[in-house]
């Protein structure tokens, strides 16, 4: 069984794992620039990557509104509708799964007063579970960052299998 993890949004990856073998694809997620701070899904890109990769079934992050504001959660909630018809149209089974839910899976808890603590918690199990797979990439001034869609999406296919599995272990 081929199971797709999917971290949504523009900074997102979909992960790819055979559960047959263990192995993990992972690609990030396609997008456009439309300017030096914009980015939005490649649409036709995404529709191409969901094809070429034929998953049997999809878990992707639920997404919901934040207090973000009024456009992060008009772009939230367009790609939330984008990725159901995406699959809906690929006639590909897929699991909403609400990040917490997830993330308790692996052990990974926020803190208070540190917005990086889930990312980075992320990051160190993503790497060990699956130690192959580039989860950096070197940022400015020599400061590695972390890649957390890619984390992200890992982690999410990994939880898909151990639900397709039964036990959630």
């Amino acid at each position: 069984m081929r199971i797709c993890g999917i971290d949504p949004m523009d900074a997102g990856a979909l992960a790819i794992l055979d559960t047959s073998d263990g192995c993990l694809q992972v690609s990030d997620m396609p997008t456009v620039k439309l300017s030096s701070t914009r980015h939005e899904v490649d649409i036709p890109a995404l529709w191409s990557l969901v094809l070429a990769d034929r998953p049997d079934k999809v878990y992707i992050e639920k997404m919901q509104p934040m207090p973000l504001g009024g456009n992060a959660n008009f772009k939230r909630g367009g790609y939330l509708y984008l990725f159901r018809a995406i699959f809906a149209a690929a006639l590909i089974p897929f699991v909403e799964v609400p990040p917490k839910e997830w993330q308790k899976t692996f052990g990974i808890k926020g803190e208070k007063g540190n917005p990086t603590a889930t990312k980075d918690q992320s990051y160190l199990i993503a790497s060990r579970i699956f130690p192959g797979i580039d989860y950096k990439y070197p940022g400015s001034k020599g400061k590695e960052t972390i890649l957390d869609g890619r984390c992200d999406a890992s982690l999410i296919a990994e939880y898909g299998r151990r639900m397709e599995r039964g036990n959630g272990n």
